[in-house]
């Protein structure tokens, strides 16, 4: 049990993308469940919806579908039976492509940020010095889907980088992971946009296009949900009242936090300790432990420079125009 259940709703949601190995996840569930009981994702609906009662539980869940939940994750899953979520892209899956995050880390690689901000210049009409202090995540995070897409295709087609890898599972895999009744499924949006650089229609569709996709897939309702990247600049009211005429009944955010009797159901916090690439396993215990106040000691490590704050900084200054797309406060005299 965890320390805190007897005084709180020390109830836990755990995120991961990817799962380096079977040994690794496997021995990070054992210790999460030194504290914790497992349940699904439906015990967490019937919690706000339902009579169930819920202390000292935690959820296990996966943004993305990277093919290492399916080969690393499953398989531990189904063994030690402890319930999950993975939330999808449907577009990606049934398509067989890659996330355009996916796609950038290669192109990162091969031309180096430097490069990658130049193409950003070129889309946004900025010269290169107004952007330099700021990360090449925090400028695309910024930036609606088309303008992300287009700005890494050219880069793409300029330097002739050829992306064969899939990163992804496919649809085959997913059902299977359906199938075992260790994983439902969850909405993702279509394509992985951050919904609050797109338009109003284009939120609504990806959003609902999102859910049919995935109900396609199943064969029943999709009623859970998780925005992509997910933090309070990425999702609010307009999303929300989205997928409420859409039928979710839960969504997974990027906050970090506990859930109790007094979260929002439309906006539960998750635990996103990155665990699933850098974090050594002995850290995960005083990770979980420490979860009311990890938020704010990683931000104070880290100077309070956090992606967050940055992107506020890049929004002030180069300002959203219409349908989130990114124009510079300066006339653009060069490179």
């Amino acid at each position: 049990m965890h320390p805190l259940s007897p005084f709180t709703s020390a109830n836990l949601i755990l995120l991961f993308h990817s799962v380096r190995s079977k040994a690794w996840f496997a021995d990070t569930l054992r210790r999460v469940g030194q504290f914790y009981r497992f349940v699904s994702v439906e015990d967490v609906e019937s919690y706000y919806y339902g009579d169930r009662t819920l202390t000292g539980s935690c959820h296990v869940t996966f943004d993305d579908g990277e093919r290492t939940v399916y080969e690393n994750a499953l398989p531990v899953l189904r063994d030690m039976k402890i319930p999950a979520t993975v939330f999808v892209s449907p577009g990606v899956v049934t398509e067989g492509r890659n996330y355009w995050f996916q796609e950038l880390r290669i192109v990162r690689a091969a031309v180096g940020d430097a490069r990658v901000k130049e193409a950003i210049c070129d889309s946004i009409g900025c010269t290169l010095a107004s952007l330099q202090k700021y990360s090449v995540l925090s400028l695309l995070k910024c930036m609606n889907l088309a303008a992300i897409t287009s700005t890494i295709g050219s880069l793409k087609a300029r330097h002739a980088i050829r992306i064969e890898e899939r990163f992804n599972v496919s649809v085959a895999e997913l059902r299977e992971m359906i199938d075992s009744g260790a994983i439902a499924v969850g909405g993702h949006t279509i394509n992985h946009p951050i919904l609050s650089n797109e338009s109003d229609e284009t939120a609504e569709r990806e959003i609902r296009e999102s859910l049919e996709g995935l109900s396609g897939i199943t064969g029943s309702q999709v009623k859970y949900f998780s925005p992509p990247n997910g933090s309070k600049l990425d999702y609010g009211d307009r999303e929300t009242a989205i997928l409420e005429r859409n039928g979710v009944k839960l969504t997974f955010t990027y906050s970090l936090g506990f859930f109790g009797r007094k979260s929002n159901p439309m906006s539960l916090p998750r635990a996103a300790f990155s665990m699933s690439r850098s974090d050594q396993n002995r850290a995960i215990v005083p990770k979980i432990l420490l979860v009311p106040v990890w938020g704010g000691i990683r931000y104070l490590v880290r100077l309070g420079r956090t992606e967050e704050r940055e992107r506020l900084e890049v929004r002030k200054h180069l300002l959203p125009a219409r349908d989130g797309v990114l124009q510079c406060g300066e006339t653009r005299t060069g490179p």
